[in-house]
């Protein structure tokens, strides 16, 4: 009896004789574990690294991430995320400089993290948000986080979609290639004791005070509301007296209070351009509230942080003024601001003044929060104050203010920190949105269009209130930007679903592009106005809608935004002009990536009458003089063309050709044919929408019913 051979020993005798075996184990070794997500999206070979090739040849190495396998719907596991789903840690990317020091390729690293989808019904609704949390390089070369919802997060949306798509590694511009935070770091005016280097840098004149305090106004309106309008001038006044009498700078220097009006004249200083006083005095109400800060925490102290968080901010620190406000806001929490019942125990007016205090909390705290993509330091978990109960029309901006940064708040928490948004999602908060515009949009637009008839506080509350309002639309609405974008360009990775989803998605994305618009045209008119250069959140919110407007232009209406591109452009021009350095950075990257979504959609235009004008030939031969001017390849195609479409189709067994005798006959029967008013208008009854009944040629339609058989109406 033969012995019988081992099955693993027969069939590995058969892959050696075979040559196409062999070919399939060397494919199988040949084969990763893993695939990046760019990879399996776009269905090309990945070599697994990390990153990949495919990824470091279009300039993606920032994005490059694996992430493990689907977890089926009827899994096991509750949560829809398994262990194997937690994606890999991305290491920085090194590589050799000219120089031949390491240096990083790039200023950005994705922070890859758990994606724990919401338990949201209907799976195929949702659209992903673009996972683009990173660290950036600040001025001085070190590693900070920018997150999801900061807009130089969307600038990364943006280089992406513009280097898989419209450009190759080459042809982008090397500074769309990296980006960073930018840091100021303010020269200092003051020596040890706190002296002015000049006696005139903090000399304060009795006459400026007035004005000061309006650029005050004007500077925080919208933004922070907790003073005391009429006993502040006389505060400064009193104290500036003092300063400026024989006693000098020496006296009560621990006081608290001080340091809040030292603040407020810098402010106002700053508003004013006047740079060297206003850091003098900044540097002293700072030097206060530090050494006070342990054994005074009061509600001067709170107000007294959040001015140097407010002061910073405009002056182009946005890290310290991130970290300085942390101060305010643990401040606020120990005298329990963020309680009302406690607020009322003080009495009617402390009881309205610390409300007002927490709220400009609030509003501040969620604006550097959206500018820097970071967690906020307060939070509404132990919070009992009524956002909802609107105070006198002295303080109507910063309560409209408040509750646009809760709806911004809200998008943060259910679309961003989620990372996957959903038309249902989308369609509660836009109601929201709605709700406010109802309330508060007539008043402000009113204001910005008779910005003469109103004190410069107002206008500037209301420019603010309306850019975050457009802002909020376009926070929401970009992810549903992107995804047209992508199926329009012919790269859309996830399935459409059904035609009304996709409508519905489609309705979004426009949505994010009338309100950049909108935005746009609000600030030429402020610049008309030549508002005050020194607006951190407008210029932030600019700039995003900057972004939506230039790759507006690969949509399916790119050409109708060109002239809102420019208006954009000269937007950030104006605040660029000013010496901003996060406007000057801002306007590099938009006019470079308008270059290049112009570029291609102006060749777009022209492919698409080319193929235009081929398919005309196709069906009539149309030729003219300037065909001589297309290449080989195409008038060959052209050529061709028009000689198939001559050519009567072989399974046809009616003969098209008729003799020139008789151009007139048809070599078919004309009973079959539809008269024009039929052909060019179908059946009402197959006809959806609004075009049921509604007739295409309404001069014949309306005449009166034809009753001579000899004339012939359509």
């Amino acid at each position: 009896m033969p012995p019988t051979m081992h099955p693993r020993t027969s069939t590995a005798s058969v892959d050696a004789a075979s040559p196409s075996s062999s070919k399939r184990r060397r494919r199988g070794e040949d084969r990763v574990a893993a695939a990046c997500d760019l990879c399996k999206s776009r269905k090309v070979k990945c070599d697994g690294n990390l990153p990949c090739s495919y990824c470091c040849k279009r300039l993606l190495n920032a994005s490059c991430a694996f992430s493990g396998p689907r977890t089926h719907r009827n899994g096991s596991n509750t949560d829809g995320v398994s262990d194997d789903e937690e994606p890999r840690q991305r290491n920085p990317i090194s590589r050799s400089g000219p120089g031949g020091n390491t240096t990083a390729t790039t200023a950005t690293t994705v922070l890859t993290s758990t994606h724990r989808a919401g338990k949201v019904n209907g799976a195929r609704q949702n659209t992903a948000v673009p996972l683009e949390a990173r660290l950036v390089r600040d001025a001085q070369g070190k590693m900070i986080f920018i997150g999801d919802c900061a807009p130089l997060s969307f600038l990364q949306t943006v280089r992406q979609l513009i280097a898989t798509k419209l450009t190759t590694s080459a042809e982008l511009p090397a500074h769309l290639s990296h980006d960073s935070v930018i840091e100021v770091r303010r020269s200092k005016h003051v020596n040890n004791n706190g002296q002015s280097e000049a006696r005139s840098a903090r000399r304060i004149r009795y006459e400026e005070i007035s004005d000061l305090l309006q650029f005050y106004y004007t500077a925080t309106s919208g933004l922070v509301d907790f003073l005391d309008d009429e006993a502040l001038e006389r505060q400064v006044e009193e104290r500036f007296r003092e300063i400026n009498g024989s006693k000098g700078s020496d006296l009560d220097e621990h006081d608290v209070g001080n340091a809040l009006l030292y603040l407020i004249i810098a402010i106002g200083l700053q508003h004013m351009d006047d740079d060297k006083r206003a850091d003098f005095w900044f540097e002293r109400g700072r030097r206060i509230l530090l050494l006070q800060l342990d054994s005074d925490m009061t509600i001067f102290s709170v107000r007294g942080f959040a001015l140097v968080s407010v002061f910073m901010l405009r002056g182009c620190q946005l890290n310290a003024a991130y970290l300085n406000f942390g101060l305010a806001a643990r401040s606020g929490y120990a005298i329990g601001l963020h309680r009302s019942e406690v607020n009322a125990s003080f009495g009617p007016k402390l009881h309205a003044l610390r409300n007002r205090i927490w709220k400009s909390l609030r509003v501040v705290d969620m604006l550097m929060s959206n500018m820097l993509g970071r967690p906020t330091s307060t939070a509404d978990i132990d919070c009992t104050i009524p956002y909802d109960k609107l105070e006198d029309n002295r303080h109507h901006r910063l309560d409209a203010s408040l509750q646009i940064f809760l709806v911004i708040e809200r998008i943060v928490l259910e679309v961003y920190s989620r990372k996957c948004i959903s038309l249902r999602i989308a369609d509660y908060i836009s109601h929201q949105i709605k709700l406010w515009a109802g309330k508060w949009m007539a008043d402000f637009t009113e204001i910005v269009e008779n910005p003469r008839q109103w004190l410069r506080r107002e206008v500037l509350g209301a420019c603010r209130n309306l850019c975050s309002y457009y802002y909020s639309i376009m926070l929401l609405t970009r992810p549903f930007l992107i995804y047209q974008l992508y199926d329009y360009l012919g790269v859309s990775s996830t399935s459409r679903g059904s035609h009304a989803e996709h409508q519905n998605k489609m309705k979004f994305g426009n949505a994010a592009l009338d309100a950049a618009s909108r935005m746009v045209e609000v600030m030429c008119g402020m610049i008309d106005e030549a508002i005050n250069q020194r607006e951190p959140m407008v210029i932030s919110w600019l700039f995003t809608a900057s972004l939506v407007l230039t790759i507006g232009l690969l949509g399916p209406d790119g050409s109708s935004f060109e002239e809102h591109c420019r208006k954009a452009i000269k937007c950030l021009g104006y605040f660029a002009a000013s010496s901003d350095p996060h406007a000057q950075q801002y306007l590099n990257a938009v006019n470079a990536i308008f270059d290049i979504t112009r570029t291609h959609a102006l060749e777009r235009e022209v492919q698409h009458r080319k193929e235009r004008k081929r398919a005309s030939a196709a069906l009539f031969g149309l030729y003219s003089g300037t065909d001589r001017v297309l290449g080989h390849q195409d008038s060959t195609a052209l050529r061709d063309s028009v000689e198939i479409a001559t050519e009567p189709p072989e399974s046809s067994a009616t003969d098209l050709t008729t003799g020139y005798g008789d151009i007139f006959a048809l070599p078919w029967l004309e009973g079959n044919d539809l008269d024009l008013q039929s052909f060019l208008r179908p059946d009402r009854e197959s006809v959806e929408g609004g075009f049921n009944g509604v007739p295409l040629f309404p001069i014949h339609d309306q005449r009166p019913t034809n009753t001579d058989p000899d004339l012939p109406w359509l």
